[in-house]
């Protein structure tokens, strides 16, 4: 994915060729270059300082899902000079985790259940 930035500030994102096109509906935009490439050409990019950037999209920290849930953050951030989606891990309210524990006690219950009645049913056959 990319975005167009301005300084560090974000302008748009994402960008695609789609909206190169469409800021720029008199121009044909071939294969020859990439998006970062073609944008550098455009009158806007000359005038403005504008620039179109590679957005990457960090992978899962690691979390504890029994009390912590985790978040993407859809807007890119500025890190280490390369602008990333980035994850927040927050912890759960007490209700969160007491209604967590209920659901994995039911969920097993079932799932007991449900091999319990798998098994009679095939020692009755």
């Amino acid at each position: 994915m990319f975005a167009k930035i301005n300084k560090n500030i974000l302008i748009k994102f994402p960008y695609d060729m789609l909206d190169l096109t469409k800021e720029n509906p008199h121009t044909n935009f071939d294969n020859r270059f990439d998006l970062i490439e073609w944008y550098s050409y455009t009158e806007e990019s000359r005038s403005t300082g504008n620039t179109i950037v590679k957005v990457e999209k960090l992978l899962s920290p690691s979390y504890d899902p029994a009390t912590q849930r985790l978040i993407f953050n859809e807007t890119p951030t500025l890190l280490d000079e390369r602008w990333v989606q980035t994850w927040n891990i927050v912890d759960l309210s007490p209700e969160e985790i007491s209604a967590a524990k209920r659901l994995l006690v039911m969920s097993d219950n079932t799932a007991v259940a449900t091999t319990f009645a798998s098994s009679t049913t095939s020692t009755a056959m």
